[in-house]
């Protein structure tokens, strides 16, 4: 889990940084978002890391929402 929240958060960062939600949109963002809500599940038992990473993983969705929106613009 601990890889995977690595590359969520550096795509957190990248946007965070830059103001441009592309990283969020790829499709590896995607798959990393499928993988850590797995491992999430997985790991329900390691309660303050599943925490975490759904803390993680909604601030991904969220910048994958405003980034569609914008595109529907």
């Amino acid at each position: 889990m601990e890889e995977l929240m690595a590359a969520v958060r550096a795509r957190l960062e990248a946007v965070n940084a830059t103001r441009d939600l592309a990283s969020v949109l790829e499709p590896g963002a995607a798959a990393e978002a499928e993988s850590l809500t797995a491992a999430i599940r997985e790991a329900e038992s390691d309660g303050q890391r599943a925490h975490e990473a759904r803390y993680v993983l909604g601030f991904l969705h969220w910048y994958r929402s405003l980034a569609l929106a914008g595109e529907e613009r």
